[in-house]
C-alpha cells in the first residue's frame, strides 16, 4: 500500500505528470482561428465608406472656415501696418499706386501699393501676411503665381512685377508715377476718408476673358471677401449678388469696386 502511494506521488512528493488531454505526449494543442468571410469584409468596407462620405464634407468645410479665419487675421494685420505707415508719412496709408491693385512691385522694380509698406519696414520680410492661405492666384511669397514659373520672391528680387493675394484701394495712396492720375480727386489721407471705406480686401480677380487669369478662382469663391476699413474694422463681405464679379466684368475701377464693399 505504501509502495503504491509512493509510486503514485513520485519522487520527493512531486505530483506525477498528467497525460495531455488529447494527441501525443508533449504536443501543444493547436488553436484554429476563423477568418472573416467575404460578406463580412464587404460589410465592413461599406460601413467605412459610408462614414467617410459623411465626414469628408464636414472636414472640408471646417478646413475652409479655418483658412478664412487666417485670411481675416492677415487683413487685420495689414490694416495695422497701414496705420503705422500713415503715422510716419503725413497720414497717407501707402506710397505710390500704379498698375493692378494686387501688385507689390511694378515692372522695373518700383514698389507700389502694399509693396511701399514692405520697403518702409511696416510689413516684415518675408511678407507672408500678404498671402491668403486659400489663394490660387498668388499662394505664397515663395510659390509661383497662377500659370507662372517664377515665385513672387524671385520676381521681386529680379525687379519684375510681383503680386500678393489681396487688392488695395488706390484712394489711400499718396501719389502715382503713372499718367494720368485716375484718383487725383478722390485719394486722400486716412483721416479725411470715410471711416467705413474698405481699403484692403481679398483679390477681386480678372475679367473672365483674360487669357492668363480669367479662369483663376478667387480666394474664397465669387461671393466671399474678407476686408478691412479705414477705421480698422475687419469683416467679411458676403457678395450674394456677385457685385464684385460684375464690377470686374464691366471694367469698374478698383475704387468703385471698393465702394460696393463699403455699402
Amino acid at each position: 500500500m505504501d509502495r503504491r502511494r509512493a509510486l503514485t506521488q513520485g519522487k520527493a512528493g512531486v505530483p506525477p505528470r498528467r497525460r495531455p488531454p488529447s494527441g501525443r505526449t508533449g504536443e501543444t494543442p493547436v488553436l484554429h482561428k476563423r477568418g472573416f468571410t467575404l460578406i463580412e469584409l464587404l460589410v465592413v468596407i461599406a460601413i467605412v465608406s459610408l462614414l467617410v462620405s459623411i465626414l469628408l464634407p464636414s472636414l472640408s468645410k471646417a478646413r475652409d472656415i479655418a483658412k478664412r479665419v487666417v485670411c481675416l487675421t492677415n487683413v487685420r494685420q495689414i490694416g495695422i501696418s497701414i496705420h503705422l505707415y500713415s503715422q510716419d508719412n503725413d497720414g497717407w496709408g501707402m506710397g505710390a499706386y500704379r498698375g493692378d491693385a494686387h501688385q507689390v512691385q511694378y515692372g522695373g522694380g518700383e514698389p507700389v501699393y502694399l509693396g511701399t509698406l514692405m520697403i518702409a519696414g511696416n510689413i516684415p520680410m518675408p511678407p507672408d501676411v500678404l498671402y491668403c492661405p486659400n489663394s490660387q492666384f498668388a499662394p505664397a511669397w515663395r510659390t509661383p503665381r497662377w500659370s507662372k514659373t517664377a515665385t513672387e520672391e524671385q520676381s521681386w528680387t529680379n525687379k519684375n512685377g510681383a503680386c500678393c493675394s489681396y487688392t488695395t484701394n488706390p484712394n489711400i495712396a499718396s501719389w502715382t508715377p503713372g499718367s494720368p492720375d485716375g484718383y487725383a480727386t478722390t485719394r486722400n489721407k486716412l483721416e479725411k476718408l470715410s471711416p467705413s471705406l474698405a481699403i484692403v480686401s481679398d483679390w477681386h480677380g480678372y475679367v473672365s476673358t483674360n487669357a492668363t487669369y480669367g479662369n483663376c478662382p478667387r480666394n474664397h469663391g465669387l461671393d466671399y471677401y474678407n476686408y478691412i476699413r479705414v477705421d480698422s474694422a475687419a469683416s467679411a463681405f458676403l457678395d450674394n449678388d456677385l457685385d464684385i464679379f460684375a464690377g470686374v466684368e464691366t471694367n469698374k475701377s478698383t475704387g468703385q469696386r471698393f465702394e460696393l464693399i463699403s455699402k
